[in-house]
């Protein structure tokens, strides 16, 4: 997380470097977060698929080089695609605690109580 909001100090030398509006900017932050929400579903499904290990991996490849390429963008249109396909970097976060959680003994998994308290609204 800390890559996506590093940018967020940057983002008044961001508006000036390029010559864009305050709203403008505000894309630079969610276009990453809008495409790491479209691209989470869809790299569960190919994790399921083609297995987890893999796609985590590929998908961190992506990640890295849209971070690399971002610190380069010439243009601001240019910095908004590259920062939306950075965004595949937040849809890994599901594929990790899964990989996780197979790899976890059950006497690790995090201890949770049943709520009892919320037995008038079982149906």
């Amino acid at each position: 997380m800390y890559v996506e909001m590093v940018v967020l100090p940057s983002l008044p030398t961001i508006e000036r470097q390029f010559g864009i509006t305050e709203s403008e900017a505000s894309w630079v932050l969610s276009s990453e977060t809008l495409a790491g929400l479209a691209f989470a579903p869809i790299l569960g499904k190919l994790a399921d698929n083609y297995g987890r290990k893999r796609v985590l991996l590929a998908t961190l490849m992506v990640y890295f080089v849209a971070v690399f390429l971002t610190s380069m963008a010439p243009t601001y249109p240019i910095l908004i695609m590259l920062r939306a396909i950075q965004g595949i970097g937040l849809s890994i976060n599901p594929i990790g605690y899964t990989l996780l959680r197979e790899r976890l003994d059950p006497k690790e998994w995090p201890v949770t109580k049943r709520l009892t308290s919320l037995a008038p609204f079982s149906s």
